[in-house]
């Protein structure tokens, strides 16, 4: 069966709403001054939290038992991830070079793609896996706010060239 949700968020917010139809279904939470983010899907409830430093992975924790259900892992570029949720593995990607689209896939077979614009999005699953759901917009999300960063580190040193 397939399942066809939407999301938007603000300018500048790291919170996501998602829909179905005109009905909020789920989000994607950051809490203040802390780098976990909470993922809520219907009647799941999952928690993403960084961990390690120069080889950065994020654990999926099923919220209430605290039970670790999967890990993310990036590649060097940031063009794409593996997901492994309860054992199985997922590979995320950009599929086109303005980084709007994205794929989820097992075993080389579509099951998930996501599509953005701006401040909004939508996603077309043939998955009811509401954590993988949510870890594919998680895995935008996070590449999205790691750019910004970047590109805030790199401003005065841009500014200084310029300058020169």
């Amino acid at each position: 069966m397939s399942k066809n949700l939407r999301w938007k968020t603000s300018f500048f917010s790291s919170n996501y709403k998602i829909f179905d139809e005109e009905k909020q279904v789920g989000a994607l939470k950051t809490r203040f001054f802390s780098s976990k983010i909470l993922g809520i899907l219907n009647d799941t409830s999952v928690m993403f939290k960084p961990k390690g430093f120069l080889k950065q992975y994020i654990e999926i924790i099923k919220e209430g038992s605290n039970e670790v259900v999967g890990v993310i892992t990036f590649n060097s570029f940031m063009t794409n991830a593996i997901i492994i949720i309860n054992g199985t593995s997922h590979n995320w990607k950009y599929t086109n070079a303005w980084n709007t689209k994205w794929h989820l896939f097992i075993d080389n077979i579509l099951e998930i793609k996501y599509k953005s614009s701006y401040s909004k999005g939508k996603i077309n699953s043939s998955s009811e896996d509401n954590t993988l759901l949510l870890t594919g917009l998680f895995v935008h999300l996070y590449y999205v706010r790691t750019m910004v960063v970047i590109f805030i580190a790199l401003l005065p040193v841009w500014i200084s060239a310029l300058n020169n």
